[in-house]
């Protein structure tokens, strides 16, 4: 191949220049369009830069561009066959390159298909959960509402008074123990009087403070008769068990004067007491299962005076309280609430309360 024709178009050269990596000598516009196309020497295949092709000097004198010699057949057949060869290699590149072309937008198709399928399927994903969502949001709210309107019908609030539904439970309370309480029979196995003149003193237990003696008040459990609270001048109260001759439990620095009244629970299942004192305050206490110690359940504070005495009703959850500020008043231990207070009719202090055995005063 002549030095003055271009390795790869073979036409006659005007702007030669020559690779540095495989010495072919070739035309600038054609190289230049080429390398940016593929970076590759268009004969040898080898990678090559801009920076590998050196500009050739030709001759200023040089007035007449040499003219190619058509009449040379074997220069046609020359020329004829590198300019195949050139577009065969473009033709080589440019499917080459669109077989990678191909690929690349093939993959990416398929990868957008897949973002789309997993689009879809949180789309319905989260639909489905934003409906099971509302559905568990109405039940919820149909549920607080049931319960609202139940608690409602139910609770017991301060100083509503004694509503209806409490009457008509102590009434059926009332029908139910007075059936059978009269054809209750006086046991002939009672103490008589002559037996109870013969008592003398089993033991003696001083179980309150010896700075201000004095036991005031005394309640033996009615169904565990093992059992016996007290109250003192010291406003102590004090559990007592006869049996093991033990102290189970005291309640202490509570009540700031006199106990004027202590009394039981009535429940076998539930040991619990109740202590009225002199400084206006009664308190409730309640026996804890998992430690076997005593809590104060509830305090009555609504009197100006001494509280003198306290009873429970068979219902088992209300107590009657009396005071001396001639007053009386009516609470549910358990929801520690007052449902009423009224004041006596009289100016006389009220020394003593208690329910009927049967819960109601009809008979």
């Amino acid at each position: 191949m002549s030095i003055n024709t271009c390795a790869m178009t073979g036409k006659i050269l005007e702007f030669p220049l020559i690779s540095s990596k495989t010495g072919l000598v070739f035309e600038k516009e054609s190289i230049l369009s080429h390398i940016e196309k593929t970076g590759q020497c268009p004969i040898t295949g080898q990678e090559i830069t801009k920076d590998d092709l050196v500009e050739v000097k030709i001759s200023d004198n040089l007035e007449i561009k040499p003219r190619p010699d058509f009449g040379n057949i074997p220069d046609i057949l020359n020329r004829v066959q590198s300019e195949w060869d050139t577009i065969i290699l473009e033709n080589f590149q440019t499917k080459k390159l669109l077989k990678e072309i191909k690929e690349e937008v093939s993959h990416n198709l398929y990868l957008h298909q897949s973002a789309n399928l997993v689009i879809c399927r949180l789309i319905k994903e989260r639909d489905e959960a934003l409906k099971d969502l509302n559905m568990f949001k109405s039940q919820i709210e149909e549920l607080k509402n049931e319960e609202e309107m139940e608690n409602q019908k139910e609770e017991e609030f301060e100083n509503m008074g004694v509503y209806q539904g409490l009457v008509d439970q102590i009434n059926d309370l009332f029908s139910q123990l007075s059936s059978s309480r009269k054809k209750r029979v006086i046991s002939k196995e009672l103490a008589t009087t002559d037996k109870i003149k013969s008592y003398s003193v089993k033991g003696s237990y001083p179980l309150h403070s010896t700075t201000k003696p004095g036991v005031t008040c005394l309640d033996i459990h009615p169904e565990l008769d093992d059992l016996i609270i007290t109250g003192g001048m010291d406003g102590k109260g004090v559990l007592f068990d006869s049996k093991k001759e033990s102290t189970i439990f005291s309640v202490d620095k509570v009540h700031s004067k006199k106990i004027n009244n202590a009394r039981f629970y009535p429940n076998k299942d539930t040991v619990g007491f109740m202590l009225s004192g002199a400084d206006n305050m009664a308190t409730f206490w309640l026996q804890d299962d998992s430690n076997n110690n005593f809590n104060e359940n509830y305090r009555v504070v609504q009197h100006k005076n001494s509280i003198t005495s306290a009873s429970f009703h068979p219902l088992g959850d209300y107590c009657l309280i009396s005071s001396r500020d001639h007053s009386w008043s009516f609470h549910n231990l358990f929801k520690g609430v007052c449902l009423t207070k009224q004041q006596s009719s009289t100016d006389k202090e009220i020394s003593r309360c208690e329910f009927h055995p049967d819960g109601n005063n009809k008979n």
